[in-house]
């Protein structure tokens, strides 16, 4: 999923840069985004964030969220400025030292654009992610329909598909889908 959030942020800024002439089309991109993160990458993180897990995998996952919203405020900067500001000046305290100093790094204004990192593209993450939001969205809806609170887990969900590959997807991603 960390690859996920990484890829999707990398697909905006490679759309941030051909867009960059019509910043209306950008500014639903990074709504979108920014629910995307908060109501997956956040929430499927919570106990990494908190120390639930091994140490190493909540540094992994904090150094993500921290790399994308250092992303975010770049993004972000032309549009909303004084908040972009706001938010790189809090992230900036966590840089290196030697990093920090350095007149460009004083404000997110002097900062480029990123640059979409081909690295992080791969088109099979994106669609297996999809379909365990679509699953996680189903059971969602079930756990609504049957007042089923939360916090209790499901005893049992069962997901029919004719195409077996995606059955294997999310298998594949059942401890997410758990979560």
């Amino acid at each position: 999923h960390k690859v996920m959030f990484l890829f999707k942020i990398s697909i905006l800024c490679k759309e941030f840069q051909y867009l960059v002439y019509r910043l209306y089309t950008v500014v639903p991109r990074l709504v979108k985004y920014i629910d995307m993160l908060t109501n997956w990458y956040v929430i499927l993180n919570n106990k990494r964030f908190k120390g639930e897990t091994t140490v190493e995998d909540r540094l992994v996952s904090l150094n993500v969220l921290y790399y994308i919203l250092l992303i975010m405020a770049k993004l972000m900067a032309p549009f909303t400025p004084f908040f972009a500001e706001y938010l790189y000046q809090i992230l900036r305290k966590l840089m290196p030292q030697s990093a920090s100093d350095t007149e460009q790094e004083l404000s997110v204004h002097f900062q480029m654009i990123p640059k979409s990192n081909h690295s992080l593209v791969n088109k099979n993450i994106e669609s297996v992610v999809a379909v365990m939001q679509i699953v996680t969205k189903l059971g969602r809806h079930l756990r609504e329909r049957k007042v089923i609170p939360m916090k209790y887990p499901l005893p049992e969900l069962v997901v029919i598909h004719k195409d077996l590959s995606i059955l294997k997807n999310i298998e594949s991603l059942e401890d997410f889908i758990r979560e």
